[in-house]
This record gives C-alpha cells, sequence and structure tokens, in this order.
C-alpha cells in the first residue's frame, strides 16, 4: 500500500464513501442519566471528614528528645572497637587464600621431603644409602664423564659416519666451521 497524505476534506470524502454508517453506537438516552449516575456514585462514599481520626503509626515516648544521645553513644561506641588481627583475618576475602596458601606449603614441604628408595640387584635403598655410599664419594669428575662417554650408542656415531659419507662432506670441513 502506497502512502498518501490525507486533508480534512480527502477524510471527509472517505467517510462518506465508507459502507459502515454505524460504526460507534451509542444506547439510547446514555448521556441523559450519566451525571445522575455519577452523583449517585459519589453521594455513595462514605464521609471522610465525620470518620473517627486514628493514628496507624506510633513513636516511642521520648524518641525524639533522646535521639541525639543515642547517635552520640553509638558514634563513640564504634571509636572504641580496637583493631583486632583475628577480625581482620577472618574475613573471606582473605581466610581463603591464606588457607589455599598454607596448604600449598605443607603440601609442598612433604612432596620435597619424601624419602625415596632405588632397587639396585634387588636391594631397596634410600636416597641418604646412596650419599653415604663410598664407591659414590671416591667419584671424581673426569670418571664420571668417561662414563657418560662411553654411554653414547655405537649406532648413532654410526648415523653420523653414514651422513658424512652421503652427503660428501669432510672431517676437515666440519673441524673449520667448529
Amino acid at each position: 500500500m502506497k502512502n498518501e497524505e490525507f486533508s480534512d476534506e480527502k477524510l471527509k470524502e472517505m467517510l462518506k464513501n465508507s459502507s459502515s454508517n454505524s460504526s460507534f453506537n451509542v444506547p439510547d438516552g446514555y448521556f441523559e442519566g450519566l451525571s445522575e449516575k455519577v452523583m449517585n456514585s459519589v453521594n455513595a462514599l462514605p464521609d471522610f471528614e465525620k470518620q473517627p481520626v486514628t493514628q496507624p503509626f506510633s513513636v516511642p515516648a521520648d524518641y525524639f528528645e533522646k535521639l541525639s544521645e543515642n547517635i552520640n553513644n553509638r558514634i563513640t561506641s564504634t571509636k572504641e572497637n580496637k583493631f583486632s588481627i583475628w577480625d581482620w583475618f577472618f574475613k573471606p576475602s582473605r581466610l581463603i587464600p591464606a588457607t589455599f596458601s598454607i596448604l600449598l606449603f605443607i603440601g609442598s614441604y612433604f612432596y620435597f621431603t619424601r624419602t625415596q628408595s632405588f632397587k639396585i640387584n634387588n636391594e631397596t635403598y634410600t636416597e641418604e644409602d646412596l650419599d653415604d655410599s663410598q664407591y659414590l664419594q671416591s667419584l671424581d669428575d673426569t670418571d664420571m664423564m668417561e662414563y657418560l662417554a662411553n654411554q653414547s650408542d655405537d649406532n648413532t656415531t654410526d648415523e653420523y659416519e653414514q651422513y658424512l659419507l652421503d652427503h660428501d662432506i669432510e672431517i676437515s670441513q666440519l673441524e673449520k666451521n667448529l
């Protein structure tokens, strides 16, 4: 549908041409009796001026006379509260992280101080036994390095040699680069 601007004359013409003449109907005599019905409803309301006055709210005796004294007492009582480490510490925002930290500290202490045992030739030894061993104390650094050097696989050495042969690399070239 196309939006059109309507003028008063165009609307009047459209209303004349409309098929429904009775779109808004009011019962006969509606407005003649309406004012009486409204006045009867208003008169039926109770007369509030003749009703006894009752106050639904009450204030304790001498409330306003003692109000300033009560306020001063509360202010001075809060000033007298001293700082307590227990009150400060036992707030959930501080207690939960502190508890977690303590548990973490205790757990790590037990984890790092545990005793480990080793099986060598079907005999069980602890760390202290190995530390006290005369054999380990007699070893020096050169003995350890020789042991570790002998632990290398011969297969890996063969693989290195094969790689050098496959790519025509001479050892003298490697020595220059190193």
